[in-house]
């Protein structure tokens, strides 16, 4: 298995097809029970600082929840996730005509200029996760994905912008460079 810095990078990834087919998919991503999206500590700080700006777009749901509950939670080890209503979605979904539609996608910090969609949603499905000392980038597949795999982009192609903003140019053009192998 290849490594690039502390990352390890699964094989499958380098000729994996994928591209998000948000019409036939409607977003499932956004809804899916338990822990909610991976962040990285300086998102889940971004974000918490900028909430009583997000709050107003929220879902009444959403609001009534992050009233009450934290945005992020943190588990034993030391993993941060975005919040996600009790039944299921995250606390950004905003759900209509059975679309799901993240209500910060577009949406950057003022300072920074970083979009505040998490990298983690931005890389699906990709997946970064702990493995041991290191961290290793592997393909989760899913389901509702299936019908992608299919098709000509590369999985790679489709996740480089979010690769880019994840791990830097020096790295991406490392991983990059695997496939030209």
């Amino acid at each position: 298995m290849p490594i690039i810095g502390d990352v390890f990078i699964s094989r499958e990834i380098l000729d994996a097809r994928f591209t998000c087919d948000y019409e036939a998919c409607r977003g499932v991503c956004c809804e899916v029970e338990g822990a909610g999206a991976p962040l990285l500590p300086e998102e889940a700080a971004r974000l918490n600082a900028l909430l009583p700006v997000l709050l107003p777009v929220v879902s009444p749901q959403s609001r009534s929840f992050l009233e009450q509950h934290p945005l992020f939670e943190v588990d034993s080890d030391n993993i941060y996730s975005l919040a996600c209503l009790p039944e299921g979605p995250c606390v950004f979904d905003d759900k209509q005509n059975g679309m799901n539609r993240c209500l910060i996608e577009h949406h950057r910090d003022p300072v920074s200029r970083r979009l505040l969609k998490p990298v983690s949603c931005r890389l699906f499905p990709l997946r970064v996760r702990p493995f041991g000392a290191f961290r290793i980038l592997e393909f989760e597949r899913w389901q509702e994905c299936r019908h992608r795999l299919e098709c000509p982009t590369r999985l790679l192609d489709h996740a480089r912008d979010a690769l880019l903003d994840r791990f830097g140019s020096a790295w991406t053009d490392a991983l990059f460079a695997l496939i030209i192998r």
